[in-house]
């Protein structure tokens, strides 16, 4: 998924920019540092959170019915209905883990 979190990171972080040097009030270089860490962390957030679904998705796709990572095999190929089948198994938890991976790592 690095195209996907690309994608979502550099336009978060732009936008992100943008606005908080609209509102930063101080024009020094200390200022300019806190920006550009907020803004880098906000974008890595989002991204991760947007991306690492649909991960836990093409992950099980590739591993079905290899028995590598206790992946069931999957009568469809279709992203929605592996999504329904990953949050009738696990509930909603894939993306609870994925919020808690980004409170560890952050």
């Amino acid at each position: 998924m690095n195209a996907p979190f690309t994608a979502v990171h550099f336009t978060t972080y732009e936008a992100a920019k943008r606005a908080l040097f609209e509102i930063s009030p101080e024009k020094s270089d200390d200022g300019k540092v806190m920006v550009h860490a907020t803004a880098g962390a906000a974008a890595v957030a989002l991204a991760a959170v947007v991306t690492s679904p649909l991960d836990v998705v093409k992950t099980r796709l590739q591993c079905q019915g290899q028995g590598v990572c206790g992946c069931d095999r999957y009568a469809t190929s279709s992203i929605g209905k592996v999504i329904e089948s990953v949050v009738k198994r696990d509930g909603y938890a894939f993306p609870c883990s994925c919020c808690c991976y980004l409170l560890v790592h952050l």
